[in-house]
């Protein structure tokens, strides 16, 4: 897939499956966003893995808050 036709066809998603993403998925993705570039390559990354429904629930909730300025 060419760069532009990612960009073009990229889409939000809004409701998720239920089940969990396997620990080898998660560290692979891990792996590749610490090696993407960052600006000035300070790496300001922190990673947090939330597999906790209610926990997952508190974040979504959070995060709507944030919006509604």
């Amino acid at each position: 897939m060419k760069l532009s036709e990612a960009i073009k066809g990229r889409r939000s998603i809004r409701a998720f499956k239920p089940q969990d993403i396997p620990e080898e998925t998660v560290e692979k993705l891990i792996d590749a966003a610490i090696h993407a570039p960052s600006a000035g390559n300070i790496q300001p990354w922190e990673f947090i893995i939330a597999r906790n429904p209610d926990t997952k629930k508190k974040l979504a909730q959070a995060a709507h808050q944030a919006f509604q300025l």
